[in-house]
């Protein structure tokens, strides 16, 4: 890979880290609809026997999920898959609902990349 790339890569995360770890940005994720918009997430650790599953925000915050039986989970290509699938080191995207318990239920989990196109087309809006 090509250093200039490497080094381009490595700045455009930081500044995306730097991003989400804003107090505007958490803010804007706590306020507002208790339905989010999918959001990006690296799958830390899944117990199928509590039925839940602990995700990574890229700012290395962890969010506790539930998983209930609409828990929806799709590959990239948009099969269903069992949620028993999902593996720790996955990164998918992810909606959730959080109730006035602050209990955070995952409704849909799609397995994706974070790709440099992506990453500017919802953080950088270009």
């Amino acid at each position: 890979m090509n250093n200039k790339l490497v080094r381009f890569s490595i700045v455009l995360l930081g500044g995306f880290r730097l991003f989400l770890a804003s107090p505007a940005a958490r803010a804007a994720r706590k306020s507002g609809s208790p339905i989010t918009p999918d959001e990006f997430f690296i799958v830390s650790e899944v117990n199928m026997k509590k039925h839940q599953v602990v995700m990574e925000e890229p700012t290395q915050i962890t969010v506790t999920m539930k998983l209930t039986s609409k828990t929806v989970f799709t590959s990239e290509q948009a099969r269903t898959l069992p949620i028993a699938d999902m593996r720790a080191g996955d990164t998918v995207y992810v909606t959730y609902q959080r109730d006035s318990n602050g209990v955070v239920t995952a409704l849909t989990i799609r397995e994706g990349p974070m790709t440099v196109q992506v990453l500017h087309r919802r953080y950088f809006h270009g």
